[in-house]
C-alpha cells in the first residue's frame, strides 16, 4: 500500500467512517479489497459483521460482495422509507442482516442516489434502533462521482449520494487518492486527469485524435470493443461468432431463483455482467469476469481453445447446465503479462444477489462490451467509438480503463463529448 492508502486503512481500523475517492487507475479497487480482508480477519467467528456491497452487480462481484439493493432488502428502492422498511419487516433474513451488521461498504458510490442514500439511513437508524448517523454502523465507501452518475428513473437530473441530507453527518473522512496505478506513462495520466473534469488542452484533443490509428496484435486478441449502447456490443460480438464455424457449446446458468419480482430480477440482471446463457465457440475471445487467482484477474482476455468432458462433432452444438457436476468446461488460453496460461474456466457461484446466488461459467464474449459494464475494469487492449456518448463521464470511463495509449485505439472522438457533471 502507498501512504496514503496506509492512512485510510488506519482509520477504517479505528472503526472511523470513511470515503475515499480519485482517478480511474488510483488503487480504489485495491485498497477496499485490503479493507475488507482486515475487516474479515477480524471477524472470523462472525463474518456477517462486515456487509460488503456495491451500487451494482459488476462492481459487487469485483469485490466479492453482493448489490447494496439485495442486502438492505428493499427490492427497487423507489418507494419511500417507511414503506421499504415495512416491507423489510416481512424479511426475517433482511431484518437480521440490518441487525447483524456492525460495518456497511459500499463501492462505486457514484451511482447511488443521494435520497436512495438517505432512505438507507433511516432504514438503519430503525433497525439498530438508534438515532446516530446510520444507526451507529461503520460506513466505509469509496468511487469517483466524476465517472457514471446515478441511473435515475426519471427526467429529473440525478441527484448524488453527496447531495443526501445525511451524508455530511455519516463522513467523518474524506479523501482523494493521487497516486495511479493502472497507466505508468505521465503523459496519458495528465490527459485522462483533464478528461475527468470535461476540460481537455489542445495538445491534449491531438494527441486523443491521433489514436484512431489501428493496432495490429501478433498473438490474436483484439482489441475489446468499448460501446455506449447495449445494442451495438451484441452486434459486434454476435457477427463475430457468426463467423467462426468451430465446435460450439452452450453453459446455461443455474438458479437459486430467489428473486420472485420479476421487474426487479430483470434490473438486478442488468446489472450483472455474465449472461444467464454463455454460448462460446473454439477461437471465441472472452474476458474473466471473476479473479480466480494472482495471475486470472478480472478484465483478463483470451481465446477458448477447447472444452473439457467428450468430444463432440465439429457442427454439433451442446448444452450443459452450469453446475460442477457436469463435466464440460471451457479451456481458455490467457495472456497475462506476456506469458500464456491455459486454463480449465468451471462456474462459480455469484452470489451478488442473495441468498444463494448463481452458478455459473465466469466468462463473457469480449470483442465487444458496453462502457457501462466495464467501469472498474483494467482491460489491456482497448478500442473505444465515442460516436454515441451521451452520459456525462462516459468518454472518461471509457478511455481510462487502459493501461496504455500503445494499446488503446479511439475512434470517432469528439472533444464536445468530454464532459463532466458541473455538480461535481
Amino acid at each position: 500500500l502507498s501512504a496514503e492508502q496506509e492512512r485510510i486503512l488506519d482509520l477504517v481500523k479505528d472503526g472511523r467512517n470513511v470515503f475515499f475517492t480519485g482517478c480511474a487507475g488510483t488503487g480504489k479497487s485495491f485498497l477496499l479489497r485490503k479493507i475488507i480482508e482486515h475487516l474479515r480477519a477480524e471477524n472470523t467467528s462472525d463474518p456477517d459483521v462486515v456487509a460488503v456491497t456495491a451500487s451494482t452487480g459488476i462492481a459487487a462481484c469485483n469485490i466479492g460482495g453482493v448489490t447494496l439493493h439485495s442486502f438492505a432488502g428493499v427490492g427497487i428502492g423507489t418507494d419511500p422509507a417507511d414503506v421499504l422498511i415495512g416491507r423489510i419487516k416481512r424479511n426475517k433474513k433482511a431484518v437480521q442482516r440490518w441487525v447483524k451488521t456492525k460495518v456497511l461498504i459500499i463501492d462505486e458510490i457514484s451511482m447511488v442516489d443521494g435520497k436512495f442514500f438517505d432512505k438507507l439511513s433511516l432504514i438503519a437508524k430503525t433497525f439498530k434502533n438508534s438515532s446516530e448517523a446510520f444507526g451507529g454502523l461503520q460506513i466505509v465507501i469509496t468511487g469517483d462521482f466524476l465517472q457514471l452518475p446515478p441511473v435515475s428513473s426519471n427526467a429529473e437530473s440525478s441527484n448524488f449520494a453527496f447531495d443526501a441530507e445525511f451524508w455530511n453527518e455519516t463522513i467523518q473522512h474524506t479523501f482523494n487518492l493521487t497516486e495511479v496505478f493502472r497507466q505508468s506513462e505521465d503523459e496519458f495520466i495528465d490527459i485522462l486527469a483533464e478528461m475527468r473534469l470535461g476540460q481537455l488542452s489542445p495538445d491534449s484533443v491531438n494527441k486523443l485524435k491521433s489514436l484512431s490509428r489501428a493496432i495490429c496484435y501478433d498473438d490474436g486478441i483484439e482489441a475489446t470493443e468499448l460501446y455506449s449502447h447495449r445494442a451495438d456490443v451484441d452486434r459486434a460480438n454476435n457477427m463475430r461468432m457468426m463467423k467462426l464455424t468451430t465446435e460450439s457449446r452452450s453453459f446455461e446458468a443455474t438458479d437459486s431463483g430467489s428473486i420472485s419480482d420479476s421487474r426487479q430480477r430483470e434490473r438486478m440482471l442488468s446489472h450483472f455482467l455474465a449472461p444467464r446463457t454463455l454460448i462460446v465457440k473454439i477461437d471465441a475471445q472472452v474476458m474473466l469476469i471473476k479473479n480466480i487467482d494472482e495471475h486470472l484477474v478480472n478484465g483478463l482476455v483470451g481465446h477458448v481453445v477447447g472444452f473439457t468432458g467428450r468430444s463432440q462433432k465439429k457442427e454439433e452444438s451442446v448444452s450443459v447446465s452450469a453446475t460442477r457436476h457436469s463435466m464440460t468446461y471451457p479451456i481458455v488460453r490467457f495472456n497475462s503479462n506476456g506469458r500464456l496460461h491455459e486454463t480449465i474456466i468451471p462456474p462459480e457461484n455469484f452470489k451478488v444477489e442473495l441468498p444463494n446466488g448463481e452458478v455459473l461459467v465466469p466468462l463473457v464474449l469480449a470483442w465487444a462490451m458496453s462502457i457501462h459494464k466495464a467501469q472498474g475494469l483494467t482491460i489491456d487492449r482497448v478500442k473505444v467509438d465515442l460516436g454515441k456518448v451521451f452520459e456525462k463521464g462516459q468518454a472518461y470511463v471509457a478511455l481510462s480503463r487502459a493501461t496504455s495509449m500503445d494499446r488503446l485505439q479511439i475512434l470517432n472522438f469528439n472533444p464536445t463529448k468530454v464532459t463532466a457533471h458541473p455538480k461535481v
